[in-house]
């Protein structure tokens, strides 16, 4: 939405800065004294993300799982919403969602055609996921709510609204199957694309509570802060801890 932690504190509405604290991201200042610099792999290595996944498995036994709204099942299985309704909004607001950008990649690796990732957006890109009502009841908001919300958000270059208050589509790549340029971009398709569903570690855990993950340390600018960290720094020694989970 564009907004950061600090957007979201409002003494209105009962949200104070320790509310917001587990998700303060570090400060400039902060970065710069510890040295932390960010260095992309895909600009040294082939990044394929379904290869790279495919080695984890096999060397650390890490975990795939089906999703509601790709065919990818290896990304975001850590999360009820990533792949549920953080991705529906993405298909809510800007009419393309996550398995567009999966099967744009599987295109690109030549492991998919055009006409199979067509086949897939179509099949995935509506599908109203069933961590919906998860949200809702934890955010104490309805359906309704939830809608008027989103709806307000629409890019209307994409999404039209009719008389009887339906929205719909301008348009799709379903609509672009063939056209000009088309077929001299068509990249075979050299090998296949599947996505392995892994067994569960935990075959016999509940997840029946809605978790939230804070960040991985502490010091004295975070759980419990009330104040914004001064301008000119004084930071303390952190202390480094095993994520917490409230």
């Amino acid at each position: 939405m564009g907004l950061s932690a600090e957007d979201m504190i409002d003494p209105a509405a009962g949200i104070s800065r320790a509310d917001v604290q587990p998700f303060v991201y570090p400060y400039d200042n902060e970065l710069e004294r510890v040295g932390v610099r960010g260095i992309y792999l895909s600009n040294y290595i082939r990044w394929d993300a379904k290869a790279q996944h495919e080695q984890m498995i096999e060397t650390y036994g890490y975990e795939s799982a089906v999703q509601q709204r790709t065919f990818n099942t290896y990304e975001d299985v850590h999360c009820f919403h990533s792949a549920g309704v953080h991705d529906y909004l993405k298909y809510l607001k800007l009419g393309y969602s996550k398995v567009t950008d999966h099967a744009s990649r599987e295109i690109r690796l030549k492991r998919m055609t055009r006409d199979e990732g067509i086949a897939l957006v179509q099949r995935y890109t509506t599908a109203e996921p069933d961590d919906l009502p998860l949200f809702l009841d934890w955010a104490e908001m309805s359906r309704e709510e939830f809608f008027a919300c989103v709806n307000d958000r629409r890019d209307p270059r994409i999404w039209q609204r009719g008389s009887g208050g339906e929205w719909s589509l301008l348009d799709s790549v379903a609509n672009h199957r063939d056209g000009p340029g088309v077929e001299a971009a068509r990249l075979p398709k050299v090998e296949p694309c599947v996505y392995r569903v892994t067994p569960t570690a935990e075959p016999n855990a509940k997840e029946d509570a809605y978790l939230l993950m804070g960040r991985g340390y502490v010091d004295k600018y975070d759980y419990g802060a009330l104040e914004d960290q001064p301008a000119g720094g004084g930071l303390t020694p952190r202390t480094w801890v095993r994520p917490s989970l409230f």
